[in-house]
């Protein structure tokens, strides 16, 4: 992926991501400066020396593609797509649910090890592993961005308690989301804010 600004306000993206944005036309007419603040951290993960947050950022990216394509995609557009794709639409637009293996296997209209193989060359990732990860990284972005308490968003997330959700975060980021988000903010008071 290679990103190239093409004007002060906008960025764009070309390689894979281009192909599935030019159904949208997002990539024709570039990313307002929201987006490419968002654009940003997944650029810089993606560009990390460790695979574990490559992973993160590719985890991110599809997220950010799918909430575009959730707002400039048709329905029309979404029914054209993969079994695939309209499985990690479905993901997205609903992340407190709990997909089993055997829901998203029928979802897509495939037995177990044939949905495994195509979620896997598609995605890069075993679904259970590709939804834990979804949650999480939706997680740190509500905790990066919102004044949410922890509880709301465990409860947004699906999981029944906010302790099962907290270990679970810390288990794949190393921090309890409290801690998180207090070294975020803390980045965040530290940094100087940008000139124009």
């Amino acid at each position: 992926m290679t990103r190239r600004v093409l004007k002060k306000t906008t960025s764009a993206f070309s390689g894979n991501c281009r192909i599935f944005c030019l159904p949208t036309a997002t990539c024709r007419a570039g990313f307002s400066q929201g987006t490419t603040r968002i654009l940003e951290p997944v650029h810089s993960r993606l560009n990390s020396g460790d695979l574990l947050e490559q992973l993160h950022g590719v985890l991110d990216f599809q997220a950010l593609l799918l909430g575009l394509a959730a707002e400039h995609g048709s329905p029309q557009q979404i029914e054209r797509r993969s079994p695939i794709e309209r499985l990690l639409y479905g993901i997205w637009q609903n992340p407190s649910h709990w997909w089993t293996v055997e829901e998203m296997a029928q979802f897509c209209q495939l037995d177990r090890e044939r949905f495994r193989n195509a979620f896997r060359a598609h995605t890069g990732s075993l679904p259970k592993a590709y939804v834990d990860n979804f949650k999480i990284d939706l997680a740190r972005h509500w905790l990066e961005t919102f004044d949410w308490t922890i509880e709301h968003i465990s409860r947004n997330l699906g999981y029944t308690d906010k302790f099962h959700f907290s270990r679970r975060f810390k288990n794949l980021t190393g921090l309890a989301p409290d801690h998180f988000r207090r070294k975020v903010r803390e980045k965040q008071a530290a940094t100087p804010p940008e000139s124009e």
